[in-house]
């Protein structure tokens, strides 16, 4: 017996003497991490998902469990070691809180066994129940700066509007146009942007907040692209989503910029708050070399205007700033673009409307964001296709190829299809398929990489189809 530690705190144990994680539910086993056998099982396990079917990560669910039981010891980091020994760039994320003094044991730069975590802080302190006052926005920004405290250059954390799925803040805030503000803070703070949509499986019916009738009763449910939030909030989010993607400043992560060996308020910011003279106006600079950053997002239900002095903000450029020097101001969200004159930065003024947002780059050339048109969602063919007469598979096309080839076949009945490529030594290369499918025809990828996602050599390789009794092998030429 070990004695139980969690957040509720006391022991946890089912009338048939099972024990679980506390502040959960008995549904939730507990798995002795601390015996050597167990321990060694469940990382064979993990290592045979890695193994055959080429996983990029994995996402630990209560990870914190496990962890505060066991210590990362017994659990975070023998898991780690394992399998970053076989796929040294596998990303490991476990529900766990990763911001905050304390934390930091939790991540890989700190002796733990994750990669990246939650902000679990941010949700539940500033954003759940959001104000939309002065003092709302100052604790938001104490909560996306982590007060100060940084967990490492390769801890990661997420961050999120909704901790179970993205409708119900709609629900908390009231309003589809009040999420705005706050979606563009996550969006272009520190942080990776995190969006739950559709339920996590297991978070059923009976389980949502005090009235959320209508959001309880699609829990689980499918995901409606045509909800009524959609005008107001689609345009929007992808404007922040290629933001973020295209322009580094707002996806940047801190740095050890004194070499200390570790991350701290010594090091060279990446997130710098300024005062806009309006206090339900929130600005911030995201300083990088010579396309800084800086997001300004009011979070009033009227029109404001926000007045920042950039000259000593913490504008970075290759060969400083020049007051006297011409600059670009490129508005990245309204897509338009002029010069000024460093001196000009002085009074930089911004005028929002209700709940509006404005994302800059101040840069030394002119900068535009690439905004691809959104394909239309109109429904879903659920009319089944023709049915085939037998079991076929089909030469791969091209063949030769390089660097992918597509792999084609019949199924006349539903069935688990098994489709696996080897080398002329018998050696297995990857999985193209294990899985069940629907009577038809169907296609299936090879990118010419092996199941630990490396690029393999030229050569021949053979395809091995097998469904039910049906098996068949084909010669692949690979040519670079």
């Amino acid at each position: 017996f070990i004695p139980h530690q969690d957040r509720a705190g006391g022991q946890f144990r089912t009338p048939e003497g099972i024990y679980y994680y506390g502040n959960f539910s008995d549904a939730l086993l507990n798995y002795e991490w601390a015996d050597l056998d167990a321990r060694e099982y469940m990382i064979e396990v993990y290592k045979y998902w890695v193994s055959e079917f080429g996983l990029d990560g994995f996402r630990f669910d209560v990870y914190w469990g496990p962890r505060l039981r066991y210590g990362r010891q017994d659990f975070g980091v023998p898991v780690r070691e394992a399998l970053k020994h076989i796929k040294p760039d596998i990303l490991l994320l476990g529900e766990d809180d990763g911001t905050g003094i304390g934390t930091e044991v939790v991540y890989a730069d700190q002796g733990g066994g994750l990669d990246l975590a939650y902000d679990f802080q941010l949700y539940h302190s500033a954003i759940k129940n959001f104000g939309f006052t002065n003092p709302a926005v100052n604790n938001l920004h104490l909560r996306l700066d982590n007060s100060g405290f940084y967990p490492g250059e390769n801890s990661y954390f997420m961050r999120f509007l909704e901790s179970q799925d993205e409708d119900r803040i709609t629900y908390l805030y009231n309003s589809y146009i009040k999420t705005k503000p706050v979606a563009s803070a996550i969006f272009l703070a520190p942080g990776l942007p995190l969006m739950y949509s559709g339920q996590e499986v297991g978070f059923g019916r009976g389980m949502g907040n005090p009235g959320e009738p209508d959001l309880n009763d699609r829990r689980r449910g499918v995901i409606d692209w045509d909800f009524p939030g959609r005008p107001i909030l689609q345009e929007h989010y992808q404007k922040l989503a290629q933001i973020r993607g295209q322009f580094p400043a707002f996806s940047q992560h801190k740095k050890d910029t004194n070499g200390d060996g570790a991350v701290t308020n010594a090091d060279e910011s990446d997130f710098i708050r300024l005062s806009t003279g309006a206090g339900i106006v929130y600005a911030f600079l995201r300083p990088y070399r010579d396309a800084n950053g800086l997001a300004v997002i009011s979070f009033s239900s009227v029109s404001e205007t926000g007045v920042m002095n950039l000259l000593s903000a913490g504008l970075k450029f290759s060969n400083g700033f020049d007051p006297n020097a011409m600059y670009w101001v490129n508005n990245l969200y309204a897509d338009t673009s002029y010069q000024v004159l460093g001196s000009d930065l002085a009074n930089f003024s911004v005028s929002l409307e209700p709940y509006g947002t404005a994302v800059f780059t101040i840069a030394v050339e002119e900068q535009h964001p690439v905004i691809p048109p959104l394909p239309q969602i109109v429904g879903i063919d659920d009319q089944p296709g023709p049915v085939a007469r037998g079991f076929r598979l089909y030469p791969n096309f091209p063949n030769p190829f390089n660097p992918s080839t597509t792999v084609k076949f019949d199924l006349p009945v539903r069935a688990r299809v098994t489709l696996e490529v080897y080398n002329i030594l018998g050696q297995r290369v990857t999985v193209l398929a294990k899985e069940t499918f629907d009577p038809g025809t169907h296609q299936v990828r090879w990118d010419g990489r092996n199941r630990n996602g490396q690029t393999v050599a030229s050569g021949i390789y053979i395809l091995h189809m097998r469904a039910g009794k049906f098996v068949q092998n084909q010669r692949m030429l690979l040519l670079k």
